[in-house]
């Protein structure tokens, strides 16, 4: 394979760089690898016994928690940040079909956006938000 290629699929190094995906990655993988930003192994919901996910430490950090592909097991996890110490009252938003004219977002409380979300319908493919970014509108 000529030099500066990638070995797995041929294209230019510089292309998949600069793109920050490859063939059959997860662009959450890629994301979570830059620099600054925590790498996660594939996250378990709460009460699951493989689960090395420290809640309570999420709960406490004072940051905004963005959680891929979790609206199956969105009641579990809200439930146990808001028993970690989560205000029950922290803004939080689901968005559904991302970047698609079928994007749909519901804002709620913490203690209610799971319950707002399959009232309205939200369905995976969907990210949820937690935190006081998730109150804003950038698209108004």
């Amino acid at each position: 394979m000529p030099r500066g290629r990638h070995p797995r699929h041929g294209r230019p190094r510089h292309h998949v760089e600069h793109r920050g995906t490859s063939p059959g990655r997860d662009p959450g993988d890629t994301s979570r690898s830059r620099p600054g930003l925590q790498r996660r192994e594939r996250t378990r919901p709460p009460g699951d016994p493989r689960s090395t996910v420290d809640w309570g430490a999420l709960a406490r950090s004072g940051t905004t928690l963005v959680v891929l592909m979790g609206v199956a097991t969105l009641p579990a996890i809200t439930a146990e940040l808001v028993a970690q110490g989560l205000a029950g009252d922290t803004p939080a938003a689901v968005v559904a079909d991302a970047g698609m004219s079928s994007m749909r977002t519901v804002r709620a409380p913490l203690d209610s956006i799971a319950e707002t979300a399959s009232r309205e319908g939200i369905t995976a493919p969907a990210v949820a938000v937690v935190g006081a970014v998730a109150a804003l509108d950038v698209l108004a």
